[in-house]
């Protein structure tokens, strides 16, 4: 199933176009389609639309008629446009309602943000809502929201207030009905509604493969089946993964001054997630000492990880600094002390101490062991003792590395990246991540 999508995908002449830039291409051709052929001179990101086609758009979409009704009722005697890029939104349905002294002062009706290369984000959801009742601050309506993602976000989402929740199918059905008002561009709409066909197909199937049960190799594996979509598919699992520990971290919390910042992402061809204790020393911002601590998880490894901007001086590595701090702190705080124990076991071997440390990592699902059941510690080759790199003279990175196994679950994955964050492979507890977060004269 899945290579018959990828061939009709392939060779529909809008899916190549789109590759360029996925969200922006639907909103301008969505823009396109919707407007009048003749450019807006007031705005450049506008085009002069009219409430049958918005009224058109908005039922395809899903949104309320009787809702719409209202509003046109409300400002039939204004013109309505379609802008693209509109405060940092894909799309949005606007109105520019004259000022008695001159100008106009522009009321959004709906926006439309695309999710093609991303997962949708709950924060980022309810800052749009935000931001459009912010901006419509002088009318008694709320503007609603339509969220048109290729894969479908969590249901509760559903239950998010004047957020709609619409997918691609609908768009290749109600496309069509464009071509009245655009006869010119009938060639190029069938194809679009070809394409939203197609990743209404690849959103299905996507959408029954991405599960908390997803293996690992799933994720990694398909760089050659998915080629050119190979890196939506690995940033969709890492904001997915990024979304499981968020639900399973929500009630917990390290300290008043440190976030927790989670970050998906896709590097060196794949996959790749953050999830970082943050703290900053408040000084000038030249010289802030900006700590992180916490769990990266890319392609088949998970790095338990320190690294620290703004540290050194006098052309000093700040990366030994960094490993240097960090191997420091195993001792002095108990700073994953679990992998301090698998990093002296590989410099000296320890009869004793690797029964203890069998011992701790056998429910620690989903990472790769050796035959003795000890879990396979990466090590460079070269002059320095732990994987890390400095991206300036300023900025160090160190980390303990683990292989996760090829069979390891997306949930498995979570769990382990919540016990790192929650400080259970510290000897200290969650405390031990204070130190290098709270007192940045370690570094």
């Amino acid at each position: 199933m899945i290579e018959d999508i990828l061939k009709n995908l392939w060779n529909n002449w809008m899916f190549r176009l789109s590759l360029s830039s996925n969200e922006l291409f639907h909103s301008n051709f969505l823009q396109t389609a919707l407007s009048d052929p003749l450019p807006d001179m007031a705005n450049e990101h506008a085009g002069v639309s009219s409430w049958a086609r918005v009224q058109e758009f908005a039922a395809w979409v899903g949104l309320d008629a009787a809702w719409l009704a209202e509003r046109q009722v409300e400002y039939a005697l204004h013109p309505v446009f379609v802008y693209r890029e509109w405060k940092d939104l894909d799309l949005a349905i606007v109105v520019r309602v004259p000022r008695e002294n001159g100008g106009y002062r522009e009321v959004v009706i709906f926006a439309v943000e695309v999710k093609i290369k991303s997962y949708p984000a709950l924060e980022q959801v309810k800052r749009y809502l935000a931001l459009m009742v912010s901006h419509n601050r002088e009318t008694a309506f709320i503007p609603r929201l339509v969220l048109l993602s290729l894969v479908p976000p969590p249901p509760h989402f559903n239950l998010i207030e004047n957020l709609t929740v619409s997918h691609f199918g609908a768009l290749a059905e109600g496309i069509a009905h464009v071509v009245p008002y655009q006869p010119a561009l009938q060639a190029p709409i069938d194809e679009y509604a070809r394409l939203c066909q197609l990743l209404d197909q690849l959103s299905q199937f996507w959408n029954e493969s991405l599960s908390p049960l997803t293996p690992l190799h799933a994720v990694t594996g398909q760089r050659n089946v998915y080629r050119r979509l190979n890196p939506i598919w690995s940033k969709l699992c890492a904001a997915y993964l990024c979304e499981l520990v968020k639900q399973e971290m929500a009630d917990f919390a390290l300290h008043d001054d440190i976030t927790l910042q989670i970050d998906p992402g896709f590097s060196r061809s794949t996959w790749k997630a953050d999830f970082l204790w943050c703290a900053s020393s408040g000084g000038a911002a030249a010289r802030e000492v900006i700590a992180k601590a916490g769990v990266q998880v890319e392609g088949d490894t998970i790095r338990f990880m320190l690294n620290a901007q703004n540290v050194g001086s006098g052309g000093v590595n700040a990366r030994l600094i960094v490993q240097e701090t960090l191997l420091a702190q195993a001792n002095a705080s108990g700073l994953y002390q679990r992998l301090h124990q698998l990093y002296c076991i590989t410099q000296e071997p320890n009869v004793d101490l690797a029964v203890e440390v069998t011992a701790f990592w056998q429910n620690a699902n989903g990472i790769r062991r050796d035959n003795y059941g000890i879990p396979c510690l990466s090590l460079p080759q070269g002059d320095f003792t732990l994987p890390g790199y400095n991206n300036s003279p300023t900025f160090g990175h160190a980390d303990y590395r683990l292989k996760l196994h090829k069979n390891a679950t997306l949930n498995e994955i979570c769990h382990l990246v919540c016990a790192a964050l929650r400080g259970e492979y510290n000897a200290n507890g969650a405390a031990a991540f204070l130190p290098v977060l709270t007192d940045l004269d370690v570094f």
